[in-house]
């Protein structure tokens, strides 16, 4: 056995070393590593798989019963045309093809204005503006345009 004093050198070669005193080392030779025998694994056993018929799937009857429909209530009115009103009076004259005086029920005179939309009825039948005679009873439901009362239609009834 040597004694020296080069510990990396002893640990280099492969060798347990231990300190004995200070400043020497003893140097032993490692011990053999343990002889471990290996052996195959004991064989699995086969095992051989076959395939089986597709399975048979069939659905459930499935019963759909509708809900009963509900239906909302809704009640449509139609939107007022704007500034929309009516005139409630007689017949004072009427002028040319495209106005009509009016005196309303609380006496003022009023001139109402026609287009070719205006609708004219006399006595629940279709009229034209010439069927207007001063004196007639009349409603005319209008709209302001550009500042002026454009009749929608022109509803007579005589006495």
């Amino acid at each position: 056995m040597k004694v020296t004093t080069l510990c990396s050198a002893v640990l280099a070669l492969g060798v347990s070393a231990y300190v004995a005193e200070a400043q020497q080392v003893q140097v032993q030779p490692a011990p053999a590593p343990a002889k471990v025998q290996v052996q195959p694994a004991p064989a699995q056993p086969q095992v051989q798989v076959q395939p089986t018929a597709p399975a048979q799937v069939q659905p459930a009857p499935v019963q759909v019963q509708q809900a009963p429909a509900t239906q909302p209530q809704v009640q449509v009115q139609p939107a007022p045309a704007a500034n929309q009103t009516t005139y409630t009076g007689q017949i004072v004259r009427v002028v040319g093809n495209n106005q009509v005086v009016i005196r309303t029920s609380d006496g003022k005179e009023v001139t109402v204005y026609t287009n070719p939309q205006t609708t004219y009825s006399l006595n629940s039948q279709p009229a034209t503006i010439t069927s207007f005679q001063p004196g007639m009873a009349v409603e005319v439901p209008y709209a302001v345009q550009e500042g002026r009362p454009y009749a929608r239609g022109i509803l007579g009834r005589r006495r």
